[in-house]
């Protein structure tokens, strides 16, 4: 592994944040006004959509692009498509729905099942003494997986489904609540988690389990409330005033040389140089080099990135006067 030590940037924890909800609870709908918040009116979000697209019928109502996921919903590739998110600049990703990766064909369920199978050898019998050791794949995946989501600088927002759980005491069954459907240590690592249910009407946050919010943003999330653009404003507000403070923009050049700026204006002012002199290949790498910086200062400085996106996208196509190769 190749170290490169740069100037301190300004650094916040991950931001992770799961909408569950039953159907018709506007978990999708909710968890994109989260984004919005999140990115701002001009930034761009991502959506994973693992159910064959159902995302599109949003389309009417946000801005965003999409890529459908198709089986085997195995977890480590929604930290794959992250890495791809953040790398492509966008400010936010929404993945609708993590369930997949729990109960979705390839998903943990299913790859524990077939590993059990795989370890019984066609002798059912050894089921039960297999279902143990058979889980440490899917969850060694699911693991790494998380490992690599807590690198990302870019906020993912967890769209879940929900199902009423029952239990049965006695002669007696009783209604225990809304679970999401997913692994239930998931919870633990969001920073906002809520579970919608159809009886307190779409994107309603309620204080009850499973429900969790970091101290802080208790007062922005209170109970009643509906889900809004201000609460994924509000989360990045509230994260960005706890963020080690910024003591430098940066460039990462082709050859692996990293400057330091003092100010998003000074960091723009850079790109003039390399967007009318060096040519489409050069951009490229310097686009795929900076995607995550460019990435994290989307969120705080949208015009500034929005302006140097179609430049770099129109200096790639060639459309300025002249195109020569960068010193």
């Amino acid at each position: 592994m190749a170290f490169s030590f740069r100037p301190p940037v300004n650094v916040q924890p991950p931001i992770f944040v799961m909408v569950a909800g039953g159907t018709n609870t506007g978990k999708s709908f909710s968890s994109l006004l989260l984004a919005r918040g999140m990115v701002g009116p001009r930034g761009k979000i991502a959506v994973l959509d693992t159910e064959s697209g159902r995302m599109a019928n949003l389309r009417r109502h946000h801005e965003f692009d999409m890529d459908v996921m198709q089986p085997p919903f195995t977890p480590s590739l929604i930290a794959e498509a992250a890495e791809a998110a953040e790398a492509d600049g966008y400010g936010a990703l929404v993945v609708d729905s993590m369930s997949m990766i729990h109960v979705g064909p390839g998903g943990y369920r299913d790859w524990h099942r077939q590993e059990v199978e795989r370890m019984c050898r066609g002798d059912e019998s050894k089921a039960i003494a297999m279902d143990y050791p058979a889980r440490k794949k899917p969850s060694l995946d699911r693991q790494a997986m998380l490992y690599r989501l807590l690198q990302r600088r870019i906020p993912i927002i967890f769209s879940c489904r929900a199902r009423e759980m029952t239990e049965k005491k006695g002669m007696e069954i009783k209604k225990i609540g809304w679970q999401p459907v997913i692994h239930p240590e998931f919870i633990y690592d969001m920073t906002v988690g809520l579970t919608l249910t159809p009886e307190d009407g779409k994107g309603v946050i309620r204080h009850r389990a499973p429900f969790k919010i970091e101290k802080d943003l208790a007062e922005a999330f209170r109970d009643g409330d509906m889900i809004t653009v201000q609460h994924g404003e509000a989360i990045m507000d509230i994260m960005r005033s706890s963020a080690a403070p910024a003591m430098a923009f940066h460039v990462t050049r082709t050859d692996g040389k990293v400057l330091p700026f003092p100010s998003i204006q000074a960091w723009a002012a850079w790109w003039d140089r390399p967007i009318e002199s060096a040519s489409p290949e050069v951009l490229r790498a310097l686009r795929v080099a900076n995607g995550p910086a460019i990435g994290e200062y989307a969120g705080s400085y949208p015009d500034v990135i929005e302006s140097l996106e179609e430049r770099l996208a129109a200096a790639i196509a060639g459309e300025r006067p002249e195109v020569a190769e960068a010193a």
